[in-house]
């Protein structure tokens, strides 16, 4: 680690006999967070301190304990896993598996994300945050720059810092303090009222609203007229920001966006079901069709063979005084059209669906 980048971070000495710091990861306003190898496995880990600062503070530190209690206890292949806690009195540290790849918001930006790949990226963070729902643990601040992402593609949720469980969450909320990212919170977060695992699901297809429409449901720019938005207003649909998403994926984000906790799904879970339904029946029709096309091609060739010993018996045999009949082939439709026309009852070309479309209404 270069040794500019050490200037001003208070290191402890027994982290500095266990850890070999690297480089600096970022730099907030509470705290920093180290690249270090670990000297024992020699494996890269993530090091987050607290500024020397904020850690007089008694709540802070309490925090603090509850982010490194939640991270080492909650153990699934979609959330950040915490290794171990160092409470130093005077530069507390926490551990963490270091996943290189980047975060969401920043997959977002180079991107070209298709609605097949964002629903699965939501399936894999809903899976997380379902896990941490079960185990009594809301997190009240999901947004695209808390989730990592692997090189192997697999969505990790970390920072939970703001997190509380269940039985904390009324009492934290009755302080009157606002916790959470505006852009993905929900609206009784906003107005301070009870926040249960529905203001989760609420940033959880924000996200997805994101990741599809390129746009967030609410894009103010004003703090206020953000805040007064999201309080008020219901959020435009998604339909109207990408029209072309299918309607079963955007009816069930439309709901979980409800201002209303009580209008939205019970839970992750149930979301996650709204949206793998219209995967399942794409994939159903998909799958049908592939195997119908299989058959036709079988079965294409031994009629035509048919058709042509038919045909020939009538030029040989036929009387002279009988009319020759020719069955007439449409070269124009094509046999993927064909088969396809025999499920829909109307023919339509093939690759509406091979291409990720819709079956015509």
């Amino acid at each position: 680690m270069p040794s500019d980048e050490l200037q001003g971070l208070h290191l402890p000495a027994h982290f500095l006999q266990d850890f070999e710091p690297r480089r600096l990861l970022g730099k907030g306003g509470m705290g920093f967070v180290l690249l270090a190898r670990e000297k024992k496995t020699k494996k890269s880990v993530a090091c987050k301190f607290l500024l020397p600062q904020v850690i007089e503070s008694e709540s802070t530190r309490k925090r603090f304990q509850r982010e490194a209690r939640l991270a080492i206890g909650l153990k699934h292949k979609a959330l950040v896993r915490g290794i171990s806690f160092g409470d130093d009195k005077t530069s507390p540290y926490l551990v963490f598996e270091y996943v290189e790849a980047g975060n969401l918001a920043e997959y977002m930006a180079t991107a070209s994300i298709s609605e097949k790949a964002a629903l699965l990226l939501i399936k894999k963070i809903g899976a997380g945050l379902a896990y941490a729902h079960k185990n009594g643990v809301i997190h009240r601040d999901l947004k695209p720059h808390n989730i990592l992402i692997s090189r192997a593609g697999q969505p990790k949720i970390t920072d939970f810092g703001l997190a509380a469980v269940k039985s904390e969450a009324e009492r934290l909320t009755r302080t009157g303090i606002l916790f959470g990212t505006p852009a993905y919170m929900a609206p009784e977060q906003i107005v301070g009222t009870t926040v249960d695992e529905r203001a989760d699901l609420y940033a959880l297809a924000t996200i997805a609203y994101e990741l599809l429409a390129k746009v967030r449901p609410f894009n103010q720019e004003v703090l206020t007229e953000l805040l007064t938005a999201k309080s008020k207003a219901k959020a435009p649909s998604l339909r109207k920001a990408k029209p072309r998403v299918s309607r079963t994926v955007a009816s069930a984000i439309d709901r979980a966006l409800s201002r209303e906790p009580c209008q939205r799904q019970s839970s992750v879970e149930q979301f996650l079901k709204e949206l793998e339904a219209n995967v399942v029946v794409q994939s159903e029709v998909v799958e049908t069709l592939v195997k119908k096309k299989k058959a036709n091609r079988t079965l294409v060739p031994i009629v035509l063979f048919f058709a042509l010993i038919v045909f020939s018996y009538f030029l040989l045999f036929r009387k002279s005084d009988k009319p020759i009949v020719v069955f007439k082939l449409e070269k124009r439709v094509a046999a993927s059209e064909v088969t396809i026309s025999w499920l829909t009852d109307r023919p339509c070309h093939s690759a509406l669906l091979f291409k990720g479309g819709n079956l015509p209404e």
